[in-house]
């Protein structure tokens, strides 16, 4: 069996193609393709857990770690530094109650 494997990605979405063929014991090729398609990851897409853990420092270390391994810490930090939020636009995402763990 051979098999070959493609990518397309756009600013938006990736696309992985995949074509498998094998000969049967009947000396027949078969080919199937398959494609995949998937979102790409941008901070954009997790705007507002970003803006909770802005506007929380310290309190949500798990979100912020996930965050910080999706996307690493430098483009986050850009992506932060880029959008200027203010403290009036942070305010609606504080979370001042305590929480249930």
């Amino acid at each position: 069996m051979s098999s070959s494997h493609s990518k397309f990605t756009s600013n938006t979405t990736n696309v992985r193609f995949q074509n498998k063929c094998y000969v049967s014991q009947d000396g027949v090729a078969h080919c199937q393709s398959y494609y995949e398609m998937e979102e790409v990851k941008v901070p954009e897409h997790y705007k507002e857990q970003i803006k909770i853990c802005v506007a929380n420092p310290g309190r949500f270390m798990a979100s912020w770690t996930l965050l910080t391994k999706l996307f690493g810490e430098p483009q986050l930090y850009d992506y932060i530094r880029k959008n200027e939020w203010s403290k009036e636009e942070l305010k609606e995402f504080e979370i001042n109650e305590e929480l249930d763990y």
